[in-house]
């Protein structure tokens, strides 16, 4: 195969908007996509294998089923300064299914989509020092 066919087929790849959706479910991150009420819209297999959720479980919460208690008032002020800004860097305390808990910075950012706006939160887990 030549490198015109190679390009021509990745420019197809491309278009298809698979090469994002691979992207998207292959990152070393969880990411985690919700809307501005907090209902959960998309994850990707990273966040599945954090956070012990299924797909299916995880598009029946919302992002404060995921959040320590003591973050919840926390998370609303993100999301009232999401409102004013496209992107954040905040640390904050997250939940696991079995309910263990992990601390990680959370990097929010805001895409709007026609009249909607949606946040993509890429999750890096800070891992504790012994």
């Amino acid at each position: 195969m030549s490198f015109f066919e190679e390009d021509m087929e990745f420019r197809e790849f491309q278009n298809t908007g698979e090469l994002y959706k691979q992207i998207f479910d292959c990152s070393v991150l969880p990411i985690i996509i919700h809307d501005m009420y907090f209902n959960i819209i998309d994850v990707n297999d990273k966040a599945i294998s954090e956070f012990g959720y299924s797909k299916e479980e995880f598009l029946k919460l919302q992002v404060f089923d995921l959040h320590a208690d003591s973050e919840l008032q926390h998370s609303l002020e993100v999301l009232e300064e999401m409102k004013k800004k496209d992107s954040l860097t905040v640390t904050t305390s997250f939940k696991r299914k079995d309910g263990s808990l992990f601390s990680a910075e959370a990097i929010p950012c805001k895409i709007n989509f026609k009249n909607s706006a949606f946040i993509h939160v890429h999750l890096q887990k800070i891992e504790s020092k012994i």
